[in-house]
């Protein structure tokens, strides 16, 4: 079974928009209309303390910029920490064909992850009686 839904109320618009129960405590909650007006100003702390509820048929929109979003403020910072001492000794091609590819990897990862996950919450939802 999926994650209980409560409606809130966008902080930005005031629509009435789906929520998980586990992000109800989010500092605000947005309309995907909302968010992708006013994303680019603010801060990326901020935007993690947002709950955005992205509709179904908007998935696929939001996704390269949650990708990239999740790649700099996340893989990178890990990825920089483990390889930044064998960047010394490597040329700067070596280090854009090393980056590139690590960059290409978490992307491919993510996406997969992506799919999986959709995979399993289509089939709970084969499975349901209603």
């Amino acid at each position: 079974m999926g994650a209980k839904e409560i409606n809130v109320k966008c902080s930005f618009c005031g629509k009435e928009i789906p929520c998980p129960e586990n992000m109800i405590k989010s500092q605000k909650h947005a309309c995907f209309e909302c968010f992708m007006k006013i994303k680019d100003k603010l801060d990326p702390k901020e935007v993690d303390r947002i709950h955005v509820a992205i509709p179904k048929e908007k998935l696929q929109e939001a996704m390269p910029d949650m990708l990239i979003n999740y790649a700099m403020q996340k893989a990178f910072p890990d990825f920089w920490n483990d390889h930044k001492s064998k960047f010394k000794d490597m040329s700067k091609k070596e280090i854009v064909e090393e980056s590139f590819l690590a960059g290409a990897k978490i992307i491919l990862n993510l996406k997969e992850d992506f799919e999986k996950e959709m995979t399993n919450k289509n089939s709970k939802y084969k499975n349901r009686k209603f």
